[in-house]
């Protein structure tokens, strides 16, 4: 290769830089030898904050900011670059007698991975109360990064009740739902439109309903009393299509919901109405 189409190369390579750097959305995703640094940019836009957007990529705010150096305080500014992860890292508090190997089994990761993660040179320097940062790969989240705002959101909550457990880990495994509690047959109701892929018994889930809203948007209701609705039929949005009940694994009367994308949770709390 001579010298002037070096030259050349190297322009284009600048050229790049710079419009990555100007453009209003994200540039071209980073490698690395972690996940957190399998990044995009993203160009800071009016009215961002870093708990808004750490919020929608389901990640620490404290990480976030610490990936682009910046104290978790800080304010933001309008065409600011940030570096933001392609994979998700959640923030785990290490219970007593718990292993990097349990930990990493539990998020179905290599124990490797939270090692590099977190700068460990010894798996066995683990303490209770200490805090890790667990990384969860790009493959294995659902909602693109692009344009970083919700994907779906819905306008009504499934059941009339209160919250009884979140969507995270719960003894020392995976809640991949909403848990809320409400009276035996109480009304259960379709967040959106969609068709019933499943009606009836589901193992542990008990009686359950799961309806496909198209996109790869899936919504799953489970332990009800009674199914209201066929597979194959198609419901509306605010549809009664089961009772709330107490079957399967359950400890109490409550509607475990789900808020599938491409087969993968998401965290409902995320794309349910702040008001009921």
């Amino acid at each position: 290769m001579n010298k002037t189409a070096k030259k050349s190369i190297r322009i284009l390579i600048c050229i790049g830089i710079i419009l990555s750097a100007t453009c209003p959305a994200f540039g071209v995703p980073r490698a690395g030898s972690s996940i957190a640094d399998q990044t995009m940019l993203y160009v800071v836009q009016p009215g961002d904050t870093l708990w808004d957007l750490a919020a929608q990529r389901d990640i620490d705010r404290e990480l976030l900011a610490g990936i682009n150096g910046l104290d978790p305080e800080a304010r933001l500014i309008e065409g600011q670059v940030l570096k933001i992860p392609l994979g998700q890292l959640i923030t785990h508090e290490v219970q007593e007698g718990e292993t990097i190997w349990r930990i990493a089994r539990n998020y179905h990761i290599d124990y490797q991975i939270i090692m590099r993660e977190n700068e460990m040179t010894d798996p066995r320097q683990l303490m209770a109360g200490q805090k890790i940062a667990i990384p969860i790969p790009p493959e294995r989240v659902a909602i693109s990064i692009s344009p970083m705002r919700k994907v779906w959101s819905f306008d009504l909550w499934p059941v009339n009740g209160e919250v009884s457990s979140m969507y995270g880990m719960r003894d020392g495994r995976m809640h991949e739902g909403l848990d809320i509690a409400a009276p035996e047959g109480t009304p259960i109701y379709c967040v959106q439109e969609g068709v019933v892929v499943f009606a009836g018994e589901r193992g542990t889930y008990g009686n359950a309903v799961i309806v496909d809203h198209g996109d790869g948007l899936r919504t799953l209701y489970a332990h009800a009393s009674k199914v209201l609705v066929s597979e194959g039929e198609v419901v509306e949005k605010g549809q009664v299509i089961a009772l709330v009940g107490n079957t399967g694994r359950s400890t109490g009367p409550h509607t475990h919901f789900e808020v599938l994308a491409g087969g993968r949770p998401l965290n409902p709390a995320y794309y349910l109405p702040v008001n009921r």
